[in-house]
């Protein structure tokens, strides 16, 4: 028995070093082109870049980022028969409000129905659920034009409310988490709740969601990011308010400066971009990371 268990523990230790040796590489392979990248900013374009592509500068400047803020990072809004240009910080500002508001919609949507789903029984019930599930196993192909065309006939195309009401729609995955966090929620929180009074709707709010907060922290954050890095939606449905995603792809598909040609420039605006993002995953990792991981395990 002992020799079995000294067997099993020397398989564990082997697999264990096996782990650690595919994420340490892993690991590099991610951060080290980031850190290259990340010091390619801090060089001279037109120079440094021919001669000096994987040494350090032979002098940090901050010229690229500048231009990448002022110059580079740019989009042209036709407004009638004018147009104006929409520089970084505007796209910054444009990001924020956009990303915070869609994922609060995106958010509290999937809650509600998640809730209800979770907390009450009746007959739509399993249609509802169902739906969820199906849609998020066939593939909706095709459904541009016809979003494109129901948006400009009920004058929402271009529009901040527009976008809104797009985003107010359940996503699978996360509908999925919410219902196994209001499912593992004891019945016995609503019933002495009922007893002193409260209705659903002071259960909901003031009881069941403060209880699943730390889950909702963790699906904002991610919402947040992934509206962060959406650029499609302000290309297709929102070209009047350009965000910092939708400012990085015209740069790097259609720059239109001399400064845009530069590679500096461009490593610069892409850190530019991700580093608000960058930054709230630093902060909130633990309550990311530690609600995966429990959304897992249920």
């Amino acid at each position: 028995m002992a020799k079995k268990n000294r067997k099993i523990s020397k398989n564990r230790n082997v697999f264990t070093w096996i782990t650690v040796a595919f994420l340490a590489i892993f690991s590099i392979t991610v951060c080290v082109p980031l850190i290259w990248g990340f010091i390619q900013t801090f060089k001279d374009g037109i120079i440094e870049w021919e001669f000096n592509k994987f040494g350090f500068p032979d002098e940090w400047v901050m010229d690229n980022w500048e231009i990448a803020l002022t110059k580079a990072l740019r989009i042209y809004v036709q407004d009638g028969y004018e147009g104006h240009f929409v520089y970084a910080p505007q796209m910054m500002l444009n990001s924020v409000l956009l990303s915070t508001v869609w994922t609060f919609a995106a958010v509290f949507c999937n809650m509600l129905i998640a809730y209800a789903c979770a907390r009450f029984t009746f007959k739509g019930n399993s249609i509802i659920f169902g739906t969820v599930i199906i849609t998020m196993l066939l593939p909706i192909v095709g459904a541009l034009p016809s979003f494109i065309s129901l948006m400009k006939t009920l004058r929402l195309y271009d529009t901040f409310i527009g976008t809104v009401i797009l985003r107010f729609s359940v996503s699978g995955t996360y509908f999925l988490v919410f219902y196994a966090a209001f499912k593992s929620v004891n019945n016995a929180y609503t019933e002495a709740a009922k007893i002193d009074g409260a209705n659903n709707y002071s259960i909901m709010f003031r009881i069941i969601f403060p209880l699943v907060f730390s889950t909702t922290m963790g699906i904002f954050i991610l919402q947040f990011i992934q509206h962060w890095n959406d650029y499609t939606t302000q290309m297709i449905y929102l070209p009047s308010m350009p965000t910092i995603a939708y400012g990085l792809f015209d740069l790097q598909s259609y720059g239109d400066t001399a400064e845009s040609a530069l590679m500096t420039v461009r490593m610069a605006a892409c850190f530019l971009a991700c580093l608000p993002t960058l930054v709230l995953f630093v902060i909130f990792r633990n309550k990311i990371m530690g609600n995966l991981v429990i959304g897992g395990v249920k």
